[in-house]
């Protein structure tokens, strides 16, 4: 080998570059087409604090709503309590309110006495022995005075019952017999099971007339009181509310009659069309309350005209008393006595 000729490179021979040879190129990492992530940057102390704030808020309206419902749950079940309590009441009290029927009430007195006692029929006229009552139930109202009105009055309807002892319960020291006054205190017991109420005691004392009123349910009912010096036990009741149309009707002849007081009975009230057209005359019964026998107003009106009062009496009256044309006209064809007395005539 000549001086100017390079030597070989040789592999014991490093830091040696052959002429015209590269070093290899860098491998460069594969290419990824999902963009890059982002730093994950630490929480905060604020942000956790909010974070913890809303988790806290989340749980305290969880647990609202749960003592909400479990509060409507329990208000619910108070309300239908108070609901059925409310319907009991109101069930009460239109119970205390509920009218009664007059026939209620005396078919409950008649039904006392038949489990004790024997009952007879009043209008056979048998005398009751003892243990034996006899009764009479009739369709009559006793007197009441309406609301407004200034005397007592009656109506068509109602329902009475009266009973008669044996004479056998006499003590011969008079009336009331001990078994009167025993059956009006049991009545007056009856009444008051009803819901009735005494309200007032009247008549007169001086004839031991006196009669206990008691109201209530609707109804008006009437009992001679215990100590009574009568030999009959009247119980009546009546519906209050049918009394203010009977006392309409008959309040045009108490206006007429020259006297009246706050204890007159009128009652039986009858209009009757005269023979002669354009006339009407009218009977009414009147008497005092508790007072011993009565007598019979008699009243005349021509046409549209206001009613006027004749006279009271208890019996036919003479013919000559029919003195004017209007009242001749008025009781036409009724009966009445000649002025001779004897036989009887009609008003002509």
């Amino acid at each position: 080998m000549n001086d100017n000729q390079q030597p070989i490179p040789t592999d014991d021979q490093p830091g040696q570059v052959p002429p015209f040879q590269q070093p290899p190129a860098p491998v460069s990492p594969p290419i990824s087409s999902a963009p890059p992530m982002p730093p994950v940057a630490p929480v905060s102390h604020k942000k956790r604090n909010i974070l913890i704030a809303i988790i806290g808020v989340v749980v305290v309206l969880a647990l609202g709503a749960g003592l909400g419902y479990a509060f409507f749950v329990a208000k619910d079940a108070q309300g239908g309590d108070q609901q059925s309590q409310t319907a009991q009441g109101d069930s009460s009290s239109e119970q205390e309110n509920q009218q009664l029927q007059p026939e209620d009430v005396t078919a409950k007195i008649k039904d006392t006495y038949a489990s004790t006692y024997t009952l007879l029929n009043l209008d056979d006229n048998s005398q009751p022995k003892s243990n034996e009552i006899s009764i009479r139930i009739s369709e009559k109202a006793p007197v009441y005075k309406a609301e407004g009105y200034n005397f007592y009055t009656d109506y068509d309807g109602g329902s009475k019952i009266e009973l008669v002892s044996s004479d056998a319960d006499s003590t011969g020291s008079g009336l009331p017999k001990t078994t009167d006054r025993t059956i009006r205190s049991d009545i007056a017991g009856i009444y008051t099971d009803f819901g009735l109420k005494k309200t007032e005691t009247l008549g007169d004392t001086n004839t031991g007339n006196t009669i206990d009123f008691y109201t209530g349910k609707g109804l008006v009912c009437t009992i001679e009181t215990p100590t009574a010096t009568v030999s009959t036990n009247t119980a009546s009741c009546g519906l209050v509310a049918s009394y203010n149309d009977a006392a309409a009707k008959v309040k045009p002849f108490a206006d007429a009659l020259p006297s009246a007081t706050g204890l007159t009975v009128l009652s039986g009230l009858k209009i009757s069309d005269s023979q002669v057209s354009g006339y009407q005359n009218a009977t009414l019964n009147q008497s005092e309350l508790g007072g011993a026998g009565g007598s019979v107003a008699l009243f005349y009106k021509k046409d549209a005209g206001a009613w006027t009062y004749f006279i009271n009496t208890q019996q036919a009256l003479l013919c000559s008393k029919y003195n004017t044309v209007d009242l001749q006209n008025a009781f036409k064809g009724d009966t009445c006595y000649p002025d001779s007395g004897t036989g009887m005539s009609t008003v002509q």
